[in-house]
Formats: structure tokens, C-alpha cells, sequence
């Protein structure tokens, strides 16, 4: 059978590579017998590396609005092309002409962070239908979110009502709603049942009401 390179028929495997195990590296003998490296020990590398046992290796820690206005002051000295200083910092040139732009606007204020929330919500209400579902409420108290949505619909035919979820929380806001209780539990009890000794022994019914018979007697259990 003659198989193509990198095609196998599926009922067969392609030969597994085996690659030698590299030899571990011998465990620290003083003190860590694991051989892990520790802060410590790294400190110790490192300035015996450096050959100055005085050497402090601090975090430098940078703020996004620090590095923006740096970039900035970069960009005003003028000693590199944009794209450049772009690559530099590791950023697209569209989001350095965007800090640019926004630094010539409105100075070092506009280098913020800005809110991401939609300046537009198409699905908002508006203050006319706001103050409708008042005074729908209004009139009847005891009218919830499908009630009102149903008399919007009946008012207003050639406009879709807003959603009963979105009244409810409107009147939730304004505070008309009350949080519906949670109804306590009834712990089971099997009284004034008794336990069946025999087949038999113990019968039970579900109370459903008075009932009416084919004669049209009425029946009260």
C-alpha cells in the first residue's frame, strides 16, 4: 500500500517520534534539597552575575496615564517619526494619532481614562410614556407591569409597547412595587396519618371542594 507523506488511512496510526529524556539537574545540596529556586537564591545569582553584591533590582512601576503623557512629551520633541515611537511603545499609530488628537483637544484631561457606556440607548423610553405608566399606576394601584403593557397596546395600536420587565423595573425604581415575600416552608409531617401495619389499613383522599352528583345533588365532604 502506498501512502502519500502526511496522509494515513484512519484504521492506521502514523509512528510516534521519541525524543531521548533530557537529564535532570542535580538538586542544591545546602539547604534545598528540592531543588527549587528561591527569591533569595535568585538575588544571590543575580549579583554574583553583576559582580556588585550592592546591586538592588527595584520593580519599576508605570501608571497607563503616566506612559500616555510620556508618549506625548516624545511626540512634541519631535526626534523619531510617529509610526516609530508607535512601535516603541507597542501600540497601533490609529491609537496614537486617537491620544494625540484627544492631548490637542483638551490637554492633559483628555489623556483618562473616558466611560464606555453608550451615549444612546435605542430602547429607552420615553419621558411621555414614562409619565403615562404614572399615571396609569396612579389610577389603578393594583395594576402590575401586564396590565399596564396591555392598556399601552390599546392606546397606542401602531407603536410596540415596552416590555413588562421594563415597566416593572420602572416602577420598582419609583418605588411603587413591593418585593414579593418568600412563603415559609411547611416541614413534612405524615400526622394524623398512621403508618400501614396491613394492605389496607390506611386509606387517604384529596379534599377538593363540594362537588356536584349526575342528579345535581350537591355534595360537602
Amino acid at each position: 500500500m502506498t501512502v502519500e507523506a502526511g496522509q494515513w488511512p484512519r484504521r492506521y496510526k502514523a509512528p510516534a517520534l521519541y525524543f531521548p529524556r533530557q537529564p535532570k539537574a542535580p538538586a542544591v545540596a545546602t539547604g534545598n534539597p528540592a531543588g527549587v529556586l528561591t527569591g533569595n537564591m535568585v538575588n544571590n545569582f543575580s549579583r554574583e552575575m553583576l559582580g556588585d553584591n550592592n546591586v538592588s533590582m527595584p520593580w519599576k512601576e508605570t501608571h497607563a496615564m503616566d506612559q500616555r503623557m510620556q508618549f506625548i512629551l516624545e511626540w512634541k520633541e519631535a526626534l523619531e517619526s510617529k509610526t516609530e515611537l508607535c512601535r516603541r511603545y507597542g501600540i497601533q499609530r490609529r491609537i496614537g494619532y486617537k491620544w494625540v488628537q484627544r492631548y490637542l483637544r483638551d490637554g492633559p484631561a483628555g489623556l483618562a481614562d473616558r466611560s464606555r457606556a453608550p451615549l444612546h440607548h435605542p430602547q429607552k423610553l420615553s419621558p411621555e410614556r414614562l409619565a403615562r405608566i404614572l399615571e396609569i399606576r396612579a389610577r389603578h394601584p393594583l395594576y402590575g407591569a401586564p396590565k399596564i403593557r396591555a392598556i399601552l397596546g390599546r392606546e397606542q395600536p401602531q407603536q410596540h409597547p415596552p416590555a413588562a420587565s421594563t415597566i416593572g423595573v420602572y416602577l420598582r425604581h419609583e418605588g411603587l412595587t413591593r418585593p414579593q415575600t418568600k412563603r415559609r416552608r411547611t416541614p413534612p409531617h405524615s400526622r394524623p396519618l398512621a403508618h400501614a401495619v396491613e394492605p389496607n389499613d390506611v386509606l387517604s383522599i384529596d379534599f377538593k371542594g363540594w362537588f356536584l352528583c349526575r342528579d345535581g345533588t350537591r355534595i360537602d365532604p
